[in-house]
């Protein structure tokens, strides 16, 4: 009997406290969870609930005046009013950082006005980095888009500059992702020169932060979102490798994302590389990295750009980043669009043209063809899968192992390629490219007679081969309606 009654009280002890633990846990929320309220261009006020049990406050961690919370502070249960100032701009955001004692930090965010959407994006966009100085960007501008590259980007040394080169690219019918010391020093003034320039596409924030930075990029962009959110600002990560490993990768860009305010994600990793004099390889690590970035990508329902190289250098005395041929552009190209990049960066445009076109200028031009010619299929689409073939997978990477019906069969040669199931409006596609740079890959595949190809000019045409060859770095595409 005593042991009965221990048990029993002691189970009476345990609930009592789990119940208490309950009720203690700290908690905020606003008006059932909301992270986001929008207002359109007139002043405004809104009140909304707060549900809490212990000390909450807001931080103005934007900086900005036009959109307030009153109070700023409580405690438990209550309400708070959101004034907004009436706008002509295009659109601005505010973040206000929510710090209850005891419960999750978060954020709240008040955007007003039409901010920048992705989605929006009617050109594709294939981006040059650096190469144009302003004294000749009038006249490359237009070299540069012959070459199929519709946005540059580029940085100088004073806003006047920087000024003068947006209306040299507005001229030649290009846009701009770019910065100048005044935008970190003079935030307000500076956003308020460049923002209402047509040419203007994003503003250049960082390339390759690390970790601590990011609280600061975080803070300036929202600065800049807080006067103008209709331009994104733009930062680029470090590829896996170069920033601690694949095993801590998709953290940090996690971090990234947390921490700056950022629509698209951006990255740079050139794959193809020798090293100390042997032939060129692909790194390991790169599907990996693509794998990560969509990931992350569309958990945050973003899009994200990647990189091709066009430049030859040398990073350190091991490593060397040949001249590349058309069969390597098109492998990086590809095998992006593929694992859903929405954007295309070549590094650098000094690469393609510098003071006259480059070995590479044509290749580049080529590749940029094709890129746009296949736009209606990438352009906006929703990548479903992306899984591999041959008899050596990529790090971090999936078999292929189940098709669509469509598909009845679908093999290659050894070498392997990248498959990849997408979605667009009421179109299926299936895009396979060769993962070998250097040799032609026999693409064998049974196919429902509903099912077409897609040629590299854009042009939906039967399938009349069911044993294709593949040229090196290239690209197969089927379609059908769903």
């Amino acid at each position: 009997m005593k042991k009965t009654l221990l048990a029993i009280g002691l189970l009476a002890f345990l609930l009592f406290s789990c119940g208490d633990n309950e009720e203690q846990r700290a908690f905020f929320t606003i008006e059932d969870s909301l992270t986001e309220l929008h207002f359109d261009g007139q002043e405004e006020s809104r009140t909304l609930s707060i549900s809490s049990n212990t000390d909450w406050k807001f931080v103005n961690t934007s900086g900005q005046t036009w959109a307030t919370l009153s109070p700023m502070q409580g405690k438990g249960n209550g309400s708070v009013i959101v004034t907004v100032k009436a706008t002509q701009t295009a659109g601005r955001s505010a973040v206000f950082d929510i710090v209850p004692n005891g419960a999750k930090r978060s954020q709240f965010v008040i955007t007003q006005g039409k901010g920048y959407d992705p989605n929006e994006e009617d050109d594709f966009p294939i981006v040059a980095w650096t190469g144009i100085n302003a004294e000749e960007s009038a006249a490359k501008f237009l070299s540069m888009k012959e070459a199929g590259i519709n946005i540059y980007l580029g940085w100088y040394d004073n806003l006047a500059t920087t000024l003068r080169v947006l209306d040299a690219a507005q001229s030649a019918g290009v846009k701009i992702i770019t910065s100048c010391p005044e935008l970190k020093s003079n935030v307000g003034g500076t956003v308020k020169a460049m923002m209402n320039k047509p040419a203007l596409h994003s503003y250049y924030i960082g390339d390759e932060p690390e970790l601590s930075e990011l609280q600061g990029l975080g803070f300036w962009c929202s600065q800049i979102n807080a006067i103008d959110n209709r331009h994104p600002c733009y930062v680029n990560l470090y590829p896996n490798w170069a920033w601690g490993g694949t095993s801590s990768y998709a953290n940090k860009v996690q971090a990234c994302l947390n921490q700056v305010p950022v629509p698209y994600i951006s990255f740079d990793h050139y794959p193809i590389v020798s090293i100390d004099g042997a032939p060129t390889v692909i790194r390991p690590e790169w599907y990996s990295n693509l794998e990560d970035i969509s990931a992350a990508a569309r958990a945050k329902g973003i899009p994200f750009w990647a990189f091709v190289l066009a430049l030859s250098h040398n990073p350190d005395s091991h490593h060397l980043y040949p001249i590349p041929t058309v069969a390597e552009l098109r492998l990086q190209a590809f095998s992006n669009l593929v694992y859903g990049a929405q954007g295309i960066q070549y590094f650098t445009y000094w690469g393609i043209y510098h003071d006259a076109p480059t070995e590479v200028y044509d290749r580049v031009k080529t590749v940029n063809r094709e890129i746009r010619n296949l736009s209606s299929v990438f352009h906006h689409a929703r990548v479903i899968s992306v899984c591999h073939t041959g008899t050596q997978l990529p790090f971090d990477t999936r078999p292929l192992s189940t098709l669509p019906p469509q598909i009845q069969s679908l093999s290659t040669s050894d070498g392997g390629a990248v498959v990849s199931l997408l979605e667009k409006g009421d179109n299926r596609y299936l895009a396979v490219v060769n993962r070998d740079y250097r040799n032609p890959m026999t693409l064998t595949v049974q196919i429902d007679p509903a099912v077409k190809q897609i040629n590299k000019t854009g042009a939906i045409v039967a399938v009349n081969d069911h044993n294709m060859q593949v040229e090196a770095g290239d690209i197969v595409i089927f379609t059908w309606k769903k």
